[in-house]
């Protein structure tokens, strides 16, 4: 098992968290919609918009719109987050969360990696204990 790469969240996603935490939002259940969509009801005119602004700050306009437009501008950005829905801002608010965390990528040989009943380990490496802010990305070198 050799660990290639380990990529960190950029600063402007993290700092986007952060406003989000400062309003009464938890940062390990803004992946769900549902947690999302009950807060943002109880929210003043103010919170909305300082969230908003928040999300304008990523400057991850393409994956927090998921369009399919390659570069989309500020500008565009704003506009259209303006005119959503509390429930399309709720699944919005979702993408920062998985942004933030932390990527591991791996590379194994064949024999590193068992499963069983539906769960893997891998031979020789402990990973860390279950982290929301980790992801682990596995490659095989024998494909």
């Amino acid at each position: 098992m050799i660990r290639i790469a380990e990529r960190r969240p950029p600063e402007r996603v993290v700092k986007t968290l952060r406003v989000l935490e400062d309003l009464g939002l938890k940062r390990y259940l803004l992946t769900s919609v549902e947690y999302n969509f009950e807060r943002l009801k109880e929210m003043t005119d103010d919170e909305m918009r300082r969230i908003k602004d928040a999300l304008t700050a990523t400057r991850q306009y393409k994956r927090l719109m998921s369009t399919r437009k390659v570069y989309p501008r500020k500008e565009e950005f704003k506009r259209w987050i303006e005119n959503q829905s509390l429930e399309v801002i709720a699944k919005v608010l979702c993408r920062p969360a998985v942004l933030a965390e932390t990527k591991v990528y791996l590379f194994w040989e064949e024999g590193d990696i068992h499963i069983a009943n539906k769960h893997w380990w891998l031979k020789g490496m402990t990973l860390p204990s279950y982290s929301p802010h980790h992801t682990w990305r596995l490659y095989s070198l024998s494909a």
